[in-house]
């Protein structure tokens, strides 16, 4: 590891001593980066540089992280007493993203998606198994029928609209194909195993469903609210529950991780608990966001879940996690920025919410916000906790 310490890193350290910040003031000032990474790449952030700031492939990431971190935690006694707002998670956004430039030397757009021209829409993508679970999916979907997400968004407070009606999970957008046609729905195949799901996507190229006639067009059947997943999972060969096949297919690396702790008492293994690889075998999809409706709507729309989260019930620790999950996960597939949702609010927010003598995470993958269910991000949450008080032990 590169051991001359950035004077940004060596400015926070002092930061947090001046705020009295004890929690972290263990952990090494050459160690703090990792405060803005995903953990599971802190054993590859250790070979040097390059992956330890991402400054490579993002010029400026980390020295921004790094003040929009201060000025978060400069106002953390404000926001933990019911006094978050839009304004403030734009200023918390557009910090991260000052004088931050992407791979093409585009510089990362500031403040809140607006309205271009009819029919525009963002998406970000999903992995099943890692940031995309059935349970995930499923309480997603409720999300659209719940009135706790109805917020006003006309000028004369006439109109309404719930924050996720607008959302579509298409995976023919980013869904690899195969040489051969896929199973149809109705088809009666047997599942396929992972290992040869994953060979085939790794040989496979991918493309969109206007690309090829082989590509996969079941967007349709994400539509119907009680087996929007399962048609997902049955078009690309796996059975919402999958039984011994997988575990009887040829040894792979894969494998052993498949057959560890997934197994229930009746031999049947569950699709969301199986840690599928990253990128090559875990099937992509998208979430479709479309533009807002007016260009204030976002921040109307950001605003309604500050309050939710301002005067939610936090009585008890796990009230207050649980109303936590909710509102970093409410923001992230809202989506109201173009670019580094995740990093403004699955990284940085949960620093500021979090009490001063309480344990921050670190989270091994922070897109898990992106579709996994609340349950299984408390899991993830109390993971994150165990990883930053790792940090102080380097």
């Amino acid at each position: 590891m590169n051991s001359v310490v950035p004077g940004y890193l060596r400015q926070l350290k002092d930061f947090l001593i001046e705020q009295g910040l004890r929690k972290y003031e263990k952990i090494p000032a050459g160690q703090l980066y990792k405060l803005f990474i995903d953990a599971g790449r802190w054993q590859k952030a250790e070979n040097g540089l390059k992956e330890r700031v991402f400054d490579e492939r993002e010029p400026g990431y980390m020295e921004s992280m790094v003040k929009a971190f201060m000025f978060g935690m400069e106002h953390r006694e404000k926001i933990r007493k019911g006094g978050l707002t839009a304004d403030f998670i734009e200023r918390l956004h557009d910090i991260a993203v000052d004088k931050v430039v992407d791979e093409s030397g585009q510089p990362l757009v500031k403040g809140f998606r607006v309205k271009k021209n009819q029919g525009d829409s963002e998406r970000f993508g999903l992995r099943l198994g890692d940031t995309l679970t059935e349970e995930g999916y499923r309480e997603l979907l409720q999300k659209r029928k719940n009135l706790r997400y109805v917020v006003e968004f006309a000028a004369d407070e006439s109109t309404h609209a719930n924050l996720f009606e607008t959302f579509m999970l298409n995976p023919k957008h980013t869904i690899p194909y195969w040489r051969n046609p896929l199973p149809s729905r109705k088809s009666t195949t047997s599942p396929v195993s992972l290992n040869s799901l994953a060979s085939s996507m790794s040989a496979a190229p991918s493309v969109t469903s206007s690309s090829s006639s082989s590509s996969i067009k079941i967007g349709p059947y994400l539509d119907e609210p009680d087996d929007a997943l399962a048609s997902f999972l049955q078009a690309c060969g796996i059975n919402s529950e999958i039984e011994h096949p997988i575990a009887s297919s040829p040894s792979t690396e894969s494998l052993s991780e498949v057959n560890s702790g997934n197994e229930s008492p009746t031999g049947e293994y569950n699709v969301s608990r199986i840690p599928l690889k990253r990128e090559k075998s875990a099937p992509a999809v998208a979430i479709i966001l479309k533009e807002p409706k007016q260009n204030e709507f976002l921040r109307k729309a950001v605003d309604h879940l500050a309050n939710l989260y301002n005067k939610g019930d936090r009585s008890a620790p796990n009230k207050e996690l649980r109303e936590r999950i909710l509102l970093v996960q409410d923001l992230d597939q809202l989506h109201p920025h173009y670019d580094a949702n995740i990093r403004s609010f699955a990284i940085l927010l949960p620093h500021i919410l979090a009490d001063d003598d309480e344990t921050p995470p670190c989270f091994d993958d922070p897109n898990c916000f992106d579709c996994l269910s609340v349950d299984q991000l408390r899991e993830k949450y109390l993971v994150g906790q165990k990883n930053f008080e790792s940090l102080k032990q380097q």
